[in-house]
């Protein structure tokens, strides 16, 4: 039976067998919003972590944060026949930030050899466009969790911009629990979530632990009486009702609380995507140039607790 192929997969099998390049072959250009979207909704598909935080799109380099707030206790009790005075009503309140989105590129090749080794592969080309995304998303939320600067530094992967953990840790007025001391896991749990105000302990708040801090919790859990039948039934993936998230790029000993949608990465729709042949190094070369940035939508809402030292 023959396999059927799309035409880019078509395309570059004959760039291999033939050395001919298709005239249509090579392609740069800004893609259009539309295929911006399935790019973006391709890679966070891709990462269960990057489907819990808030995800905004824009066509310009900045795209603004605005979250409202209604306060609390603005029930009131008035007169039949009276009107509330402007003290009684309930105000909305508006937190706002803007997101500034920094250029960042991606430089794949994809060898001919690959190419040669999955001829008969109708689905290969889907398995290449799997891969990129997978690759986009492990990078944006490495990078979302372990940013530190933006003015890329020597080159430093870790300045390309500034994630949510440096934010917490240096924004003013969110909770910061100090572990220093701690000897185990559930005494730093205990004070990271006592740090959160009461306010946004929702249902909607999740600790957020790395995989190796995971493992340690389940340990400590399977250590207890009874705590193998917990293990077994695979009711452990909360702490005191709150629900566990695991962030594989967060280092172990780090650990943020609060709404997984307070976490917010801004995305460029003006994608840029370019497509050569480079006959030397017998590869298919692609670029990808987005824009992109993370912020903390309110700083209040996550708590986050790591060893600050004596």
């Amino acid at each position: 039976m023959k396999v059927q192929l799309s035409k880019s997969a078509a395309q570059l099998i004959e760039v291999v067998k033939s050395g001919n390049i298709p005239t249509d072959f090579a392609i740069g250009g800004t893609l259009a919003p539309d295929e911006a979207r399935a790019f973006y909704s391709l890679v966070i598909d891709q990462s269960e972590f990057l489907k819990k935080i808030s995800t905004l799109y824009g066509k310009k380099l900045t795209i603004p944060i605005k979250v409202t707030s209604l306060g609390s206790r603005v029930m009131v009790r008035v007169a039949e026949g009276s009107e509330p005075t402007s003290g009684q009503k309930a105000q909305s309140s508006q937190e706002g930030k803007n997101m500034l989105l920094l250029p960042m590129q991606i430089f794949y090749d994809l060898p001919f050899q690959a190419i040669e080794d999955n001829m008969d592969d109708p689905q290969f080309e889907s398995k290449i466009a799997n891969e990129l995304a997978i690759l986009f998303g492990n990078e944006l939320l490495d990078l979302g969790t372990n940013g530190t600067d933006d003015d890329y530094t020597d080159s430093a992967w870790v300045e390309l911009n500034k994630g949510w953990v440096h934010l917490a840790k240096n924004a003013s007025n969110s909770a910061k629990v100090n572990t220093n001391g701690d000897t185990d896991l559930l005494v730093s749990l205990k004070k990271l979530v006592a740090a959160m105000p009461n306010k946004f302990k929702g249902p909607q708040a999740e600790v957020i632990l790395s995989p190796a801090d995971v493992e340690t919790y389940l340990h400590l859990i399977g250590a207890k009486t009874g705590g193998v039948q917990y293990l077994i039934s695979g009711a452990v993936d909360t702490y005191l009702g709150k629900k566990i998230s695991v962030n594989p790029f967060l280092t172990a000993g780090t650990y943020l609380y609060g709404n997984p949608k307070d976490l917010v990465m801004g995305l460029n729709l003006g994608i840029k995507k370019y497509r050569n042949v480079n006959t030397r190094k017998r590869c298919i070369e692609y670029t990808y140039d987005i824009s992109a940035d993370f912020e903390l939508a309110r700083d209040r809402a996550i708590t986050i607790a790591w060893d600050q030292g004596a």
